[in-house]
């Protein structure tokens, strides 16, 4: 497809922006992003290149909620959530409300669409490595691929909505923002992160544990 010259620019724009917030907090800094709300209003009017912008933007958040929410990293199954979660928000751009949060619109979204996957039992057998545009799956928490596999089965061990809350804590979001990506008050929140809370310090002391130097016998 050959592009225009107010096209070209515009993906000049568009890759700048990315750039430009690639290290920035999912949360906190854009919850309330004008720019996010920028490109559901062009994708509303059918700009593709808006579309383009936002699943890059999206990409690596999407897929490692989908890595916490499932407990899988596999390729095929992260990406078609992912995929998914997209393709519904620009079926849907039209009827975003200006006011709104995209972080809390899209996140909102792709919760519905992971419960719908678990609640379904699709099959898990696929084993292909998800490849991430930064870390990987495998590093999601900055540890080691056996903290990444303890931490995936204590997951596993709480319910669906206290691995949301465990996500979104993790990466910043406020317990206001959590409740309204949830849907739920914020007392509820505090419920289910304290439930969670439990289930993870566990994990946290077989970490802790599994890090510490062996005596030996008789040493000072």
């Amino acid at each position: 497809m050959v592009l225009g010259a107010h096209q070209q620019e515009r993906v000049v724009l568009d890759n700048h922006w990315l750039s430009q917030r690639a290290n920035r907090s999912p949360c906190n800094e854009s919850f309330f992003d004008p720019t996010e709300q920028q490109l559901i209003a062009r994708m509303a009017t059918g700009d593709r290149l808006a579309l383009r912008t936002l699943y890059w933007l999206y990409f690596p958040r999407l897929a490692r909620f989908f890595a916490h929410l499932t407990t899988t990293t596999t390729a095929e199954i992260i990406e078609r959530l992912i995929n998914d979660t997209i393709l519904g928000i620009w079926r849907a751009s039209g009827s975003f409300e200006s006011n709104s949060s995209v972080y809390a619109w899209i996140m909102s979204l792709a919760l519905v669409n992971g419960r719908a996957y678990l609640d379904r039992g699709s099959d898990r057998r696929h084993t292909a490595a998800l490849d991430l545009p930064d870390a990987g799956a495998a590093h999601i928490f900055s540890g080691t691929t056996q903290e990444w596999q303890s931490l995936r089965g204590t997951l596993a061990s709480l319910g669906v909505m206290e691995r949301a809350v465990v996500h979104f804590a993790y990466t910043g979001c406020s317990r206001h923002e959590i409740a309204a990506i949830l849907h739920v008050s914020c007392e509820r929140v505090d419920e289910m992160l304290t439930r969670a809370r439990l289930g993870l310090q566990v994990w946290l002391k077989q970490c802790t544990e599994s890090q510490r130097p062996e005596v030996r016998e008789g040493a000072v």
